[in-house]
């Protein structure tokens, strides 16, 4: 984060979007994941639903399931390792369903 005035803060990410296209309030991807290159190459526009589809690298199984909620691992390290966004992890282990919607509402579902 960088900070553009007295009291607002920009990601670079943003930063670079504004300077090089279009200005527009929708998420920005970082193509190749790697958050850290923001190469206008390497950024994209997503709509809000499209960018959450995108971050949902797997689908998790039962037994991924299982082992998450048994797992004493911060949901951070749990995420990076099952390749999905913290937050749904934390609803997982929490055994609260994920918002409708969401892609793992959708692989939950199937199940």
């Amino acid at each position: 984060m960088v900070w553009v005035g007295p009291h607002t803060r920009k990601g670079v990410a943003r930063l670079v979007m504004d300077a090089f296209s279009e200005h527009s309030s929708s998420p920005i991807h970082h193509v190749d994941g790697n958050p850290l290159n923001n190469s206008i190459g390497n950024l994209a526009y997503v709509e809000t639903g499209t960018h959450g589809f995108l971050h949902a690298k797997r689908k998790l199984s039962q037994e991924d399931i299982r082992e998450i909620r048994r797992s004493a691992l911060p949901v951070t390290q749990l995420a990076t390792r099952f390749g999905v966004h913290p937050g749904h992890l934390s609803r997982v282990r929490s055994g609260r369903r994920p918002r409708r919607g969401s892609p793992m509402a959708l692989t939950l579902d199937q199940d």
